[in-house]
């Protein structure tokens, strides 16, 4: 036997150094392959992504190709009453990014101007949001503040409250 000069104290410590740098090693090799999967799990939803982007570029390719001779299939578009598409809010705080984008494409569809489009939607407002936008406008009278007026301001000030 060869004599290194250490004693068992000296190749305890060195052992157990080498055991803590092979689970170090292994913890950083777990925590790559941890990343390299969800890289793998990342690519692979943007490239179906892709895909069914690429299949709906396609489908609207072939509708705007079709050419005027062919018959349109269906000839009753009649559009109901405006009012139908109105959406009610009641106030939930997770109703409130639908109801504002439905509202929002309703406003594009029809033409009134920045104060109806305010007051059209304060008409749609029932139960909690009711009593909200009663407190809101007591409160912002009483401070002297401007009222909302205009649908920007309306879904400025719904979505301090509102938006999750």
């Amino acid at each position: 036997m060869v004599d290194t000069g250490l004693t068992n104290d000296d190749v305890d410590a060195l052992q157990q150094r080498l055991l803590g740098e092979s689970a170090a090693r292994q913890r950083a090799e777990q925590s790559l392959l941890a990343t390299t999967i969800e890289q793998t799990e990342t690519t692979s939803k943007l490239a179906a992504a892709l895909a069914d982007l690429a299949a709906a570029k396609q489908a609207l390719a072939a509708v705007q190709n079709q050419s005027p001779s062919q018959p349109v299939t269906n000839t009753d578009v009649s559009a109901p009453p405006t009012d139908t598409y109105r959406r009610h809010f009641y106030g939930c705080d997770d109703e409130f990014l639908d109801w504002s984008w439905h509202m929002a494409c309703y406003f594009s569809q029809l033409d009134y101007n920045e104060k109806e489009q305010c007051d059209i939607a304060i008409s749609c407002f029932i139960d909690y949001a009711l009593g909200w936008w009663n407190h809101v406008e007591a409160y912002r009278y009483y401070r002297s503040w401007r009222p909302v007026t205009t649908w920007e301001q309306l879904v400025y000030v719904m979505a301090k409250h509102f938006a999750p």
